[in-house]
């Protein structure tokens, strides 16, 4: 007798993740943040571009009040949100007031290089800018630490001298680290001592 060929397995896909449809994008606060930031600065450049078109401003002070605004945002904004908007600047500068006008084509490769200092002054100014805003959360967290351990430290002298092993001490440490408990062993005793919120043995 001839055996039947052996079904193909078929791979049990019923408990593979799907995807829901109703997940949508999480937008953090900061993100609208940015997204302000950049709305504002895109449109002060454009009403600058207006303005400077509609009364034939110099381009040099053209550039200067161009970088006015870039600044501003780079001071404020990440580097994302601070390229994208000296993207829309060297766009308008290119297209209403370099050679040839109303086109984004340059004629002079000079022209072309100034175009760059928009989009490279943002990258500066903004990692500069973000250096110093983590220099300032390390400060704030290293000035919070030595406020916590001066408090510890002051509430340890406040306590009696027959309180200094026991649970006391231990509510402390407990309030200063935010810990759900604390344990301490003592070697003379070979007993643990915890403190669990308002649990004590």
């Amino acid at each position: 007798d001839l055996a039947a060929p052996a079904q193909p397995r078929v791979p049990n896909v019923q408990g593979a993740p799907r995807r829901d449809p109703t997940m949508r994008l999480k937008i953090t606060p900061q993100f609208w943040r940015q997204c302000q930031s950049v709305a504002a600065s895109t449109v002060a450049i454009a009403l600058l571009t207006f303005v400077s078109y509609r009364f034939h401003i110099n381009n040099a002070t053209i550039v200067l009040f161009y970088l006015l605004v870039l600044v501003v945002q780079s001071l404020t904004g990440d580097v994302i949100a601070s390229v994208i908007v000296a993207l829309f600047t060297a766009g308008c500068l290119d297209f209403f007031f370099l050679p040839p006008p109303l086109s984004f084509a340059v004629d002079n490769p000079v022209d072309a290089w100034a175009l760059l200092v928009f989009p490279i002054m943002a990258l500066v100014v903004t990692s500069q800018v973000s250096r110093v805003r983590v220099e300032a959360r390390r400060a704030q967290r290293h000035g919070a630490e030595v406020e916590r351990l001066y408090a510890v430290a002051r509430r340890l002298l406040l306590l009696k001298p027959d309180q200094v092993g026991g649970v006391p001490a231990l509510k402390v440490f407990r309030d200063a680290s935010d810990a759900a408990a604390i344990c301490l062993f003592d070697a003379s005793t070979a007993r643990p001592t915890q403190h669990r919120g308002n649990l004590e043995a």
